[in-house]
């Protein structure tokens, strides 16, 4: 008999970047909007709103952003043994 044996891994990984500013004034779909109005629409659509002065949008400047602090969190590693029947893995509980 011939046995399966592999090795997972999961965890969570944050990653804090450092922020910038926008204008709200240099974005005419913002304007007659209250300051909550503008942060909701912002939240919602900061994949489709490029930035004033970078060729990208509000989304990809955000993700670019030099990282202030990253942590991982909840590692696991697990240890599996899988019989093989006919050459397909059947695990072992």
């Amino acid at each position: 008999m011939k046995i399966n044996i592999r090795m997972t891994e999961t965890y969570t990984t944050y990653v804090i970047r450092d922020s910038f500013v926008i204008d709200t004034d240099d974005y005419p779909e913002l304007q007659g909007m209250s300051e909550i109005e503008m942060m909701k629409y912002v939240h919602e659509n900061s994949e489709n709103i490029e930035h004033k002065d970078w060729e990208q949008s509000l989304w990809d400047a955000a993700s670019e952003m030099n990282v202030l602090r990253d942590k991982i969190t909840d590692d696991v590693s697990e240890f599996h043994v899988e019989a093989l029947v006919d050459g397909h893995p059947i695990k072992i509980k």
